[in-house]
This record gives C-alpha cells, sequence and structure tokens, in this order.
C-alpha cells in the first residue's frame, strides 16, 4: 500500500491526506477553502477546477477518491459543501466503527481537539499488508491501540518555549492548546513506534509563527531515533511507500 500525504497538515490554511493502492483512493480531509465548481462531470477541467494549492498536481492525479474522511469540522479539513461534491463517498466520522472502502480499511479513532468540533485520527490497513496511523490534528487519547504502525503522520504545531515568548494575538494563543507541542507530539510518538525502528514517521501542521521544521525534527528525533519527514507547507509530500 501506497501512502501520499499532499501539503498534509502542514499549515492552518489547508489540509489533505491520499491514501491509495492500484486500485482504492482514499482522501483523509480535504481543506479546499477556494472551491468553483462547475456542472456536470467532475473529472473535466473544464467543468469543474480546484483552484487550491493545497490540492494540487499528485493529489488531483488521485482524484477522485473513493471515499473522503474528514477528521473534524473545520474548514482547513472539510471542504465546503462536502456532501455534494463527493456525493456518498464523503464520510464525517460520528464512531469508531470499520470502514472497509476497497483494499483498505479504515478505523477512526478519537483525538482531544477543539472541544466543539469533536475530531479523530485515522489507523489504515492495507489488505495486501501495511498499516498507517494518520493524526491530523491534536492529541490522541490512547496511544496504545495505535502502537506498530509502519506509518505515522503526527502534527508538531508549535514549541512551547518559543510561543511562550512569542508576541501573539490571543485567539491565537487560545488555539494552542488545541494542539501539540514538539514535546508532547514527540513522547507520543515514542509510545506510537518506539518499539518499530523501522517505521516511517513524518510530521507537519507546524507553526510558521511559533516552531520551525528544523527545531521539530530535532525533538522528536531525540524520542525515536531517527529524524522525521517533514510534510512540505505548500507542495505535495514525497511519496511513502507502506507495507507490500
Amino acid at each position: 500500500m501506497k501512502f501520499r500525504s499532499i501539503v498534509s497538515g502542514s499549515h492552518p490554511a489547508g489540509n489533505c491526506f491520499v491514501m491509495y493502492t492500484d486500485t482504492t483512493r482514499i482522501w483523509i480531509d480535504a481543506g479546499m477553502q477556494h472551491v468553483r465548481r462547475r456542472r456536470p462531470n467532475p473529472l473535466d477541467e473544464r467543468t469543474q477546477h480546484i483552484h487550491s494549492i493545497h490540492t494540487r498536481t499528485s493529489a488531483m492525479e488521485l482524484w477522485p477518491p473513493d471515499a473522503l474522511f474528514c477528521s473534524h469540522a473545520h474548514t482547513d479539513h472539510r471542504p465546503k459543501d462536502a456532501e455534494e461534491y463527493f456525493g456518498k463517498t464523503y464520510i464525517q466520522h460520528t464512531d469508531e466503527r470499520e470502514y472497509r472502502v476497497g483494499d483498505m480499511t479504515v478505523v477512526p479513532f478519537p483525538v482531544r481537539h477543539d472541544p466543539s468540533a469533536p475530531t479523530s485520527g485515522f489507523k489504515i490497513y492495507g489488505e495486501g499488508g501495511g498499516v498507517a496511523v494518520v493524526i491530523p490534528e491534536g492529541e490522541p487519547e490512547d496511544t496504545a491501540p495505535l502502537r506498530g504502525c509502519d506509518f505515522l503522520y503526527i502534527e508538531t504545531n508549535h514549541d512551547l518555549y518559543w510561543a511562550e515568548r512569542c508576541d501573539l494575538p490571543e485567539g491565537h494563543r487560545y488555539q494552542l492548546k488545541f494542539h501539540m507541542d514538539n514535546a508532547i507530539a514527540s513522547v507520543r510518538a515514542f509510545e506510537i513506534v518506539g518499539d518499530k525502528r523501522d517505521a516511517k514517521v513524518m510530521i507537519g501542521n507546524i507553526s510558521p509563527d511559533t516552531n520551525s521544521p528544523a527545531l521539530a525534527r530535532t525533538v522528536l528525533q531525540r524520542a525515536i531515533g531517527e529524524y522525521p519527514m517533514v510534510a512540505p507547507r505548500w507542495s505535495p509530500s514525497r511519496v511513502v511507500n507502506i507495507g507490500g
């Protein structure tokens, strides 16, 4: 199974993750804030054009998805008029049951984030092998069921020391408590992949105001023993192969 991350939560303006095999395409979040729709054929660029740097290039090569899962209802994760754009493929999770989509199985799990928007992460199993864990934003309530995965995406939103010394708007500072800082993310990453040294780790949703990719990578490296990959802020990430 292959995992492709497209600006995978690296910026508050948009989040999009693509999981795919040769026969199945799953999108997790699609923070497309500028969507223009022209009828009738969604596959024809002349009739549907998505104006979004968050989902261009590689992601659009994998359009349309067989299913779209949204971690929560914030607009940087849930596309506007999602039901209309994605039809029956749209899933706003409300439970932790398994969803079978082609040759992949998706299992949502609870994440602590904004209390006003119940949030999930996702554990994805490939029929041919491989397990991925995607935590777009927030802190998982229990890491035990997530241990032993082959791929982990986790946010490293801010550095607490940096944030405490920044002159931030009050609203921005308030939002920080809903995100994982570098230290907390490193602990959770170690709990999930610490016993599996060949696991691949990608970090993202890195605030340009209160963190940096270099700092976040260094903190994570101290916890998991390897430098994680960094999801680019405005361009598609590299393709990460998971499992067989």
